[in-house]
């Protein structure tokens, strides 16, 4: 795919831009594979995104039954914790739009950093391959916003 530089007048501009090119690509995805893997971005720059998403504007224009959600990032403290990614998301996006906990692939941060670094890198890579084979990809990786 040929890189596109796209210059918007205003953040929110570039917020509406991405959660259309995130339900572009995930019915591209989902009607070619029948799925849509999507990698993350935590912190509080993208929870604008995740609530646009889970908007009316957006929250019909994908079949989030077929969205699989992995964290690219997440900040060792439990999930309760105000300071945790997946908090942030289970409170923008998930919750708001109902998404079974099937579809999620949260870093359990009741391990050590190590273990659980690594018993997330194991579980994540077998979880692609096994949903994405014969050649695992994500379809999306946010990165800080």
């Amino acid at each position: 795919m040929k890189a596109k530089l796209n210059v918007l007048k205003s953040p929110d501009d570039v917020l509406v831009n991405l959660a259309s090119l995130f339900v572009m690509l995930a019915g591209q995805a989902i009607a070619d594979t029948g799925r849509f893997s999507i990698a993350l971005s935590g912190g509080s720059s993208p929870k604008k995104l995740y609530e646009l998403l889970a908007s009316d504007a957006f929250k019909n224009k994908v079949d989030w039954e077929n969205v699989h959600f992995f964290f690219g990032d997440e900040r060792y403290v439990p999930h309760t914790d105000k300071d945790s990614n997946y908090l942030m998301v289970k409170t923008a996006l998930f919750d708001p739009l109902q998404i079974d906990s099937s579809n999620i692939f949260a870093v359990d941060t009741s391990e050590s950093p190590e273990a659980a670094a690594e018993d997330y890198t194991d579980w994540a890579i077998t979880r692609i391959q096994h949903h994405y084979s014969p050649r695992p990809q994500y379809c999306m990786i946010l990165l800080n916003l």
